[in-house]
């Protein structure tokens, strides 16, 4: 475990370290670069002071050729590292991509993260970032910095809500939000006009709102095993949906019009949009009794 007195002196030392072999030989072997993206495997939280002094060595131009970053199971944040140790890695995650001025592709998945590094929301030419299968309860409100962000992956979280400022993403289309503990339908969302994924299975939702058909350029909606009991009229507004999962739910009604129609299996449900587009509608596993109302 990294013991922290002053960062800047770790940094030094680090600096110093990054320009011997046995430094080199200790990190080579996680690092890789390929054209336009470098590929960071295997670190640990003793490892990132050397990557920064490390990295701090490269000429500038090496930095902005990179265009995407992958973190995928580094695992330097662990629930057990304490709060200075924390702040360290996030200083030193900080150090490192602010040498990347140009990335647009950053993934930090399956890291163990449980905090956001405050770093991470200044890269405001982001467009892809995921952040999957970590410990993140929260996100901070300064997570609206990302104006450039398109492709948010946050699956397999323990968040509870989004921050407010969420709807500042105008620029997001693709947002997997599945697996998590949200209880209510994050109203947030309802502001980004391009949206047009949206996975929310696996959460807790209970209700949704009548406004979702705001989100007009909503393609494929995700809602299986959470526990809605009824769909508001609203979403046969959404013209672009193509496909909406409503498995394993506790729906004991549906949408109340004659556009709705069942298939001979049972299985899907499909409904004819004003713009003769189909919308197929998975929703085994409900609790509906009464067909009558939507043959």
């Amino acid at each position: 475990m990294v013991k922290v007195n002053s960062i800047c002196q770790i940094y030094q030392q680090s600096l110093e370290l990054s320009r011997t072999i046995k430094s080199f030989t200790a990190i080579k072997e996680s690092i890789k670069f390929k054209k336009s993206e470098l590929v960071l495997s295997n670190l640990s939280i003793k490892k990132l002071p050397l990557l920064a002094g490390f990295l701090a060595n490269f000429p500038s131009k090496d930095f902005l050729r990179i265009k995407k970053i992958s973190f995928n199971k580094c695992l330097f944040f662990y629930s057990k590292h304490s709060k200075t140790d924390f702040q360290a890695v996030s200083q030193f995650l900080g150090i490192i991509l602010s040498k990347f001025k140009n990335i647009t592709h950053l993934d930090l998945s399956n890291t163990r993260l449980t905090y956001l590094p405050d770093s991470i929301t200044t890269l405001n030419k982001l467009e892809f970032l995921d952040i999957s299968s970590n410990g993140l309860e929260s996100l901070p409100e300064s997570f609206a910095n990302l104006i450039s962000l398109k492709i948010l992956l946050l699956s397999n979280n323990k968040l509870k809500k989004l921050p407010d400022s969420f709807d500042k993403l105008s620029n997001l289309h693709t947002l997997y939000l599945n697996h998590n503990q949200l209880t209510d339908f994050p109203v947030s969302i309802l502001a980004l006009s391009q949206l047009s994924y949206l996975l929310l299975d696996y959460n807790q939702i209970k209700y949704l709102p009548k406004t979702i058909a705001q989100l007009q350029n909503l393609k494929h909606l995700e809602l299986s095993n959470n526990k809605l009991i009824q769909i508001p009229d609203e979403i046969l507004n959404l013209g672009k949906l193509s496909k909406l999962n409503l498995s394993n739910n506790c729906l004991i009604n549906l949408p109340k019009t004659h556009q709705f129609y069942l298939q001979c299996n049972y299985y899907w449900l499909y409904s004819l949009s004003p713009h003769k587009q189909v919308c197929c509608i998975l929703y085994h596993d409900n609790l509906l009794s009464d067909w009558s109302k939507i043959k």
